[in-house]
């Protein structure tokens, strides 16, 4: 294929890829900790509370599919910026093993707990 319609395909291809690409909400691409509101349980992609940034808790108490958001089994730190108690689960719909996270509390590295890369799902507990 030559000239302006391999152009075509290329851009097409390069376009479709954006489309497809999951977006994990209205973040930052590098958040950080002070990104975290008041009264918010906040999760990061990175240790270190790095990367892109999640609220499971903005609307309400519970989110039991992380999935809906792209953010299935990518939380790798977390604060609890709130005055209630979070719970995070290892499956959707609260199931699975669990960390839970007192008022103020935090895990700058989830690998210390063996759970990173594995949150599915949060609600207050």
């Amino acid at each position: 294929m030559k000239g302006p319609r391999k152009l075509l395909i290329r851009g097409l291809a390069v376009g479709l890829a954006a489309l497809v690409t999951p977006v994990v909400g209205a973040s930052p691409a590098q958040a950080a900790q002070s990104d975290c509101p008041a009264n918010k349980f906040c999760l990061w992609t990175s240790i270190e509370f790095r990367g892109d940034l999640f609220i499971p808790n903005g609307g309400g108490t519970a989110f039991p599919n992380f999935g809906t958001k792209a953010f299935n089994d990518l939380a790798s730190s977390a604060w609890n910026n709130s005055g209630a108690t979070w719970c995070i689960y290892e499956h959707v719909n609260y199931g699975g093993r669990s960390i839970v996270f007192g008022p103020q509390s935090q895990i700058h590295d989830m690998r210390s707990y063996s759970f990173n890369d594995k949150a599915s799902s949060a609600r207050q507990c």
